[in-house]
């Protein structure tokens, strides 16, 4: 009022002041914190833009104290706001605002908004630490019902690998088995010692064949399995154009129709795949080889050379594990090997989960440590967009952000967020808030200490400011 009035406002008198009211941006508590010592008159509280009904946040509900709780300035409660009335214009009376009972804890703050929704959910979560505004903890929700993935973004030496561990352990607890994908070892190590056994997979061959069709209803299923591995060698081998890709897929194609895929008398349940091979050996067959071809050759000769076409000792699937498992990527130093074992591990995991079928719960979570190696997977947001329904979440874990395909930022509704760099902190930004608070973020965000991030999630316009665990 005294902004938009100017001259013309004044403020209303009184002959003692009983309360006194701090603004603090930052603060995120749906309720006033009061923040007087005891004896003090008038009583101090702190509020934040929750309770500014000009915000541009968006406005929720403000919990009401506990019954007999607090004393408001006509009895021991405040009236509530009724659905459909328009908030006044300032903060004349403080009858417009729960009021906090007098020498309440952090802990008891935070908790007061919680008391009114009733009992406990029995939703499994995982915690990223404590609100340092409020003292609340922090929790992510993991349910089949909303939005069970997430992205860690941060710098290295800013926590994050220490948040993967904490997560890992959390997820094991609340029978949530991770298989986790590690470019480093660290990360093993460290997992090694905080949960009771972990089942390690290195590359001794991939143990599955790639070009196995899982829909024996479609007869046009071995194409999409074409398609889906030619994106993923693009994907290993980026320097590729169109037309080396399109080979690929077509030498896939034609080891399908040479085991008769495309006779349309064939019964596709008793038909059998093509030897993952066997597409390579088309290739290298061709009697007028073109400086493209000679190209595509010399990157699969040189998986060949380590064996990545042969299939290796047969295993079952990943999903069936009661382990926690880590994909130990760093164990090759070649770094188109890498790619390539993450790639189709990652893709076998994407075929088996349909085997599975739908879960009612979350049962396991797909963790991609240094995601940002991966990020040229167009499988990785498909991944994002369906596996909530068969019982998967995503986590991927990256220093930079700004690599990710835009469609993996509408299929991730959780973020945590370390110290990133300004072009990071922009490109990560640009895709979870609003244009109003992009420069604050991304100050924030590189200015960020040691193992504090900020949380964004579903349901909040604001993210938390959290102490990592």
């Amino acid at each position: 009022r005294m902004i938009e009035k100017g001259g013309d406002y004044s403020f209303a008198g009184m002959q003692q002041a009983d309360r006194g009211w701090v603004l603090c941006p930052e603060y995120s508590g749906t309720i006033p914190l009061e923040i007087s010592p005891a004896g003090w008159d008038p009583r101090i509280f702190l509020f934040g833009p929750d309770l500014l009904p000009d915000s541009e946040f968006r406005r929720e509900s403000i919990a009401r104290p506990p019954e007999g709780g607090g004393r408001g300035p006509t009895g021991p409660s405040a009236p509530q706001k009724h659905e459909g009335q328009e908030p006044d214009g300032g903060l004349d009376s403080v009858e417009q605002v729960a009021v906090v009972p007098k020498h309440t804890s952090l802990d008891q703050t935070a908790s007061l908004g919680e008391s009114t929704k009733g009992a406990v959910s029995e939703i499994p979560s995982v915690c990223f630490g404590m609100d340092l505004l409020t003292g609340a903890e922090v929790r992510w929700p993991l349910t089949v019902k909303g939005n069970p993935h997430l992205l860690v973004a941060g710098l290295p030496g800013m926590g994050k690998t220490t948040c993967l561990l904490n997560l890992c352990k959390q997820m094991l607890a609340a029978d949530i088995r991770p298989i986790v994908f590690s470019y480093h070892q660290d990360i093993d190590e460290r997992l090694e010692r905080l949960v009771d056994s972990v089942r390690f997979i290195d590359f001794r061959g991939l143990g599955f064949n790639p070009l196995e069709v899982m829909d024996r209803e479609s007869r046009m299923a071995y194409l999409d399995v074409a398609g889906a591995l030619r994106d993923i060698f693009v994907a290993i081998f980026p320097e590729l154009g169109d037309i080396q890709a399109g080979r690929i897929r077509r030498a896939i194609k034609d080891s399908f129709i040479e085991a008769g895929w495309d006779d349309p008398n064939a019964v596709l349940a008793e038909m059998h795949e093509p030897e993952f091979k066997r597409f390579v050996e088309i290739l290298r067959d061709d009697p007028k080889p073109d400086r493209g071809l000679r190209t595509l050759l010399a990157r699969l000769e040189e998986l060949g050379d380590y064996g990545f076409f042969d299939l290796g000792e047969s295993r079952k699937s990943l999903w069936e594990s009661d382990q926690p498992m880590v994909i130990r990527i760093h164990t090759t130093q070649n770094d188109n090997l890498q790619k390539a074992f993450a790639s189709l591990v990652f893709y076998g995991l994407y075929k088996d989960m349909f085997r599975r079928g739908i879960q009612d719960r979350i049962t396991h979570a797909v963790v991609f440590d240094e995601a940002h190696r991966a990020a040229g997977l167009k499988l990785i947001p498909t991944m994002a967009k369906q596996c909530r329904k068969y019982g998967i979440s995503l986590v991927v874990a990256s220093q930079e952000a700004k690599d990710f395909n835009v469609s993996l930022f509408s299929a991730i509704a959780n973020y945590l967020v370390l110290r990133l760099t300004d072009v990071d902190a922009k490109a990560l930004v640009r895709n979870v808030a609003n244009s109003q608070q992009e420069r604050v973020l991304i100050d924030k965000i590189k200015q960020m200490d040691r193992f504090k991030a900020l949380y964004f999630c579903e349901g909040k316009s604001r993210p938390s400011l959290v102490g990592l665990m």
